[in-house]
């Protein structure tokens, strides 16, 4: 069985705690019996939490769903997902990414953070990182910059 490197932005993984279109193709890629290696960039972290916040101050999730949701997240994330830290050499990397790709700042540190664990796959020699997000940009940006893109809201996406 080949391990399938995923690394999830946040419109991606927030599919994980709160029903939406692709939801149920983000819970598949993330079920762990799989071997597959899960990835996120740090800022991910909170801008889940945000995210499951802010459905439940309207009518996705209720008040008490999404507290919920975010214990969950907690509780899981630091044992199934591998952090990337967002350090000053990558936020000069995503600085560039911006400007090339025209880029929202926080997608451009998510594709930084991509392709820095992409490059250190490839050079060992493992298969490469693949991009998982329901972001049009980053995931245009991403395919520019050689990632495979799952954007679990497309049916014809690469999965």
């Amino acid at each position: 069985m080949t391990v399938r490197h995923l690394f999830f932005d946040s419109s991606a993984l927030v599919k994980r705690y709160a029903d939406e279109v692709g939801s149920e193709i983000v819970k598949s890629l993330l079920v762990p019996e799989t071997g597959n290696a899960f990835y996120i960039a740090r800022l991910t972290i909170v801008e889940v939490i945000a995210a499951i916040t802010r459905l439940g101050r309207g009518s996705r999730l209720s008040s008490e769903e999404a507290r919920q949701q975010i214990r969950r997240f907690r509780r899981e994330y630091p044992k199934q997902i591998s952090i990337a830290n967002i350090s000053d050499e990558l936020l000069d990397y995503a600085a560039a990414l911006a400007e090339q790709h025209a880029l929202r700042g926080y997608d451009a540190v998510q594709l930084a953070a991509a392709m820095s664990i992409h490059r250190s796959l490839i050079g060992s020699d493992m298969n490469g990182l693949e991009l998982v997000s329901s972001d049009s940009e980053l995931n245009t940006a991403g395919r520019i910059e050689g990632l495979v893109v799952i954007d679990p809201t497309e049916p014809t996406s690469d999965r």
